[in-house]
């Protein structure tokens, strides 16, 4: 995956203690077994003090990603304690210079810090005002959200930005929001997908050089484009007709045309219909039987872990994708 999903890459039972007073859980009336125990694997990720490591010390973006796909299921009180860790570690996790607020910062860092503080109720702990000061500070003239690369996220950042600000009650009919949705909207390709920045990544670029739309970038589009009222609007209804055409006799998709089904793609597809108010878990979507939410449910391992595709071995960020979904859409 071209993303932060993927290259982060969207959120063991213990009871953390790390210096703060933790929140109660918000238990769903009912918890699917998957999310239960994919969320408890995630939970023996969590190191004490709230982060969770990489290869070379703590991973910021898989400790954000954990916080978000814990925040909805019965672990909420981790998802708390690293949501303070990372209200602690903001400048490492969206500006490695260490500069105070700057043109030059990680505006999808910024949004996702936005959507935990929102979900772990920690919005005065990460000064949420701020954070989203920040994002409109690396607001472009063309209306892109940040300054780096837009090449291979291009649309999946400006999606989650533009959900992270209406969530934080940021109005969709202000200037650098109506600059920012007309940026997505002309991302869309002929054919209904969205592609990560159309005058970079061509729509008509090849699926097997990572060009043209995918179906990672077209569900965060749909993402925003639903944080923005827009979820009856032609863009939104030839997205999903688009998407529908990609989906797998698995009943899953993979990131381009023609990809083998993975449990990522799946996950995040499913959670922008689901945004949409069109229910993954409908007959609309199903496939000899199969639906995207068994499809996704497919990928777990005994262990409670998720693997990304079949003969993979388990992963946190096929892990914190499936839970995030799964916990969204059995609300």
């Amino acid at each position: 995956m071209k993303f932060l999903f993927r290259s982060v890459s969207i959120v063991a039972a213990l009871s953390l203690t790390v210096g703060v007073v933790a929140v109660s859980a918000s238990p769903k009336a009912k918890e699917s077994r998957a999310v239960s125990r994919g969320a408890s694997w995630l939970v023996g990720q969590v190191q004490p003090n709230g982060s969770v490591l990489g290869t070379a010390g703590v991973n910021f973006d898989v400790t954000a990603q954990t916080a978000l796909a814990l925040s909805g299921t019965t672990e909420a009180r981790v998802a708390h304690a690293v949501a303070i860790y990372l209200s602690k570690h903001v400048q490492q996790y969206v500006n490695n210079s260490l500069n105070p607020a700057s043109k030059s910062d990680n505006a999808a860092n910024l949004a996702m810090l936005v959507k935990i503080a929102q979900s772990t109720k920690t919005q005065r702990q990460f000064h949420e005002s701020t954070l989203i000061f920040k994002i409109l500070q690396t607001q472009q003239s063309s209306g892109l959200f940040g300054v780096q690369d837009p090449t291979y996220n291009g649309t999946l950042r400006q999606g989650l930005i533009i959900s992270a600000l209406r969530g934080a009650g940021v109005k969709s009919n202000t200037p650098a929001m109506t600059k920012a949705t007309n940026w997505l909207l002309a991302q869309q390709c002929p054919g209904g997908g969205f592609s990560e920045d159309a005058a970079l990544d061509p729509c008509t670029g090849l699926a097997s050089n990572f060009q043209g739309p995918d179906t990672n970038a077209t569900a965060l589009a749909l993402v925003g484009l639903a944080s923005v009222g827009l979820i009856s609007s032609p863009a939104a209804k030839h997205a999903i007709t688009w998407l529908r055409s990609q989906e797998t006799a698995q009943a899953g998709w993979g990131f381009y045309s023609g990809n083998t089904t993975d449990s990522n793609s799946t996950a995040i597809v499913a959670g922008a219909l689901h945004a949409m108010g069109a229910s993954p878990a409908s007959s609309a979507f199903a496939k000899g039987g199969a639906t995207p939410i068994t499809c996704i449910e497919r990928y777990q391992t005994a262990s409670g872990a998720f693997v990304y595709q079949a003969g993979s071995s388990p992963d946190i960020i096929s892990t914190y994708e499936a839970v995030r979904a799964l916990s969204m859409i059995q609300k």
